[in-house]
């Protein structure tokens, strides 16, 4: 992440709505997805807001979402999560989280 942005800074953020058939996309400063292979939890949500509550609808084994990772520089990293919105999306609030890790480019730790 380069100075003054940490870890899971948006880079890119979301339109404000979205319809049927369109594609959200959120791009984030994060670790490189070799750091963790995260085989036991996933990169990414899409959550709808419940009452007030998150309810994660999607991860990134689902068909309508996507992640991109692009290298800029030397030890920074572009994450890039696109949902592509279906037929049968209920209307109302979401968020698009990701979830990863660093390591320091000295160390390696």
């Amino acid at each position: 992440h380069p100075v003054g942005s940490g870890y899971g800074s948006i880079e890119t953020d979301v339109n404000s709505q979205y319809s049927i058939g369109d594609v959200a996309s959120v791009t984030f400063w994060g670790g490189n997805p070799d750091n963790n292979y995260m085989t036991q939890s996933s990169y990414l949500t899409v959550d709808m807001n419940v009452n007030g509550s998150w309810n994660t609808i999607l991860y990134d084994g689902d068909w309508e979402t996507k992640m991109l990772w692009k290298r800029h520089g030397v030890d920074n990293n572009l994450i890039t999560i696109e949902w592509s919105i279906i037929d049968g999306t209920q209307p109302g609030q979401y968020r698009i989280t990701h979830s990863g890790y660093s390591k320091e480019a000295i160390t390696g730790k």
